[in-house]
C-alpha cells in the first residue's frame, strides 16, 4: 500500500475531514477552484475580512492576471481562492504531489516538482515535514525536475495570455519566512502580451498551524477573522521593465512585497 492511499484511507475515517475533502473536490471539479474555496470558508464559518482596491477587483474579475500570495502554514490556499471574485478560469501553481492524490485536479493544478528542493533544505511548513518522514514514492531527479518545470511555467504563460489567472505562493513550501523560488520570475518574463496582462499581490494575516480545526462545527465559530489585502495592479510589462532576468527579477518581486505588506494595517 503506498502513501497515498494510506492518506485518503485516514481522511476517511475522520467524518470532519472526509466531508471536507469531498466537498472541496466535488465543488472545484463542477463550479471551479474559487467557487468551491467560498462554499467551504461558509460552511465552515470562516469569517473573511477581504480588503481590496476597485481597479484590482475588475482585473480579478475578468482580465489576464498573475496573483501571488503568501502561504505560511496550510489554509492560504483556500484562503486565497475563496476571496477573489469569482471566474472559472482560474489555476494554481502547486506540488505535483497533489495530482498523486487528486488526479481529477489536472484541470486546476499546474503542476511543479520540488521533491530535490525539500529534501536538500529545511521544510518549514508541518505538512511538508509529514509528507518528507511518509512519503514512498520515489523522488524526481533533479534534472528531470527541471525540465518538467520549464514546460508547466511555459503552460502557466500560456494559460494567462489566452485570458486566464494564474495564482502561486512564490516561497512555496519554505513558509513564514522562506525566500522566494525564481518561478515566479520565469513566469512574468515569458507573458507574451504582457500591454494586456496584471501582476498583483494578496497578504494573508490571522492563519496559523490551528486552522485545521476551523473544519469542527461549533469549535470554528471560535476562530478570529482573517484578513485578506490586495495590491493596487500592475501592468506585466511595467513589472518584467524592473528585470529582464527572472532570477534578479523575483528578487525584486519579493523585497517590494515584504514592504508592502510590512506597512499594511493590523
Amino acid at each position: 500500500m503506498d502513501t497515498n492511499t494510506l492518506f485518503v484511507g485516514y481522511i476517511n475515517r475522520i467524518p470532519v475531514l472526509k466531508n471536507f475533502l469531498t466537498v472541496y473536490i466535488q465543488e472545484s471539479i463542477s463550479s471551479g477552484p474559487i467557487r468551491s474555496a467560498q462554499t467551504l470558508a461558509q460552511q465552515y464559518h470562516v469569517a473573511l475580512n477581504t480588503h481590496i482596491p476597485d481597479a484590482s477587483k475588475r482585473i480579478l474579475t475578468k482580465n489576464p492576471c498573475i496573483v501571488v500570495f503568501n502561504h505560511p502554514y496550510e489554509i492560504e490556499t483556500f484562503i486565497s481562492a475563496a476571496s477573489l471574485p469569482s471566474r472559472r478560469d482560474m489555476r494554481m501553481v502547486a506540488t505535483a504531489s497533489i495530482l498523486e492524490i487528486i488526479p481529477s485536479f489536472h484541470s486546476i493544478i499546474v503542476p511543479v516538482w520540488i521533491d530535490h528542493h525539500a529534501q536538500a533544505e529545511k521544510v518549514h511548513k508541518l505538512s511538508g515535514r509529514i509528507a518528507k518522514i511518509l512519503s514512498l514514492r520515489p523522488k524526481v531527479a533533479a534534472h528531470v525536475a527541471h525540465k518538467r518545470n520549464v514546460q508547466s511555467i511555459r503552460n502557466a504563460a500560456k494559460f494567462v495570455d489566452s485570458g486566464g489567472m494564474i495564482m502561486l505562493a512564490p516561497e512555496g513550501y519554505r513558509g513564514k519566512h522562506g525566500v522566494w523560488f525564481s518561478g515566479i520570475g520565469h513566469l512574468l518574463t515569458q507573458i507574451k502580451n504582457q500591454n494586456r496582462c496584471y501582476y498583483v499581490s494578496c497578504h494573508i494575516r490571522g492563519t496559523s498551524n490551528w486552522d485545521w480545526f476551523r473544519v469542527i462545527p461549533i469549535v470554528n465559530r471560535l476562530f478570529p477573522p482573517i484578513h485578506i489585502y490586495f495590491s493596487e495592479p500592475q501592468n506585466i510589462r511595467e513589472v518584467v521593465k524592473k528585470s529582464q532576468n527572472p532570477k534578479i527579477l523575483a528578487k525584486i518581486l519579493e523585497a517590494e512585497y515584504r514592504d508592502w505588506s510590512s506597512v499594511l494595517i493590523r
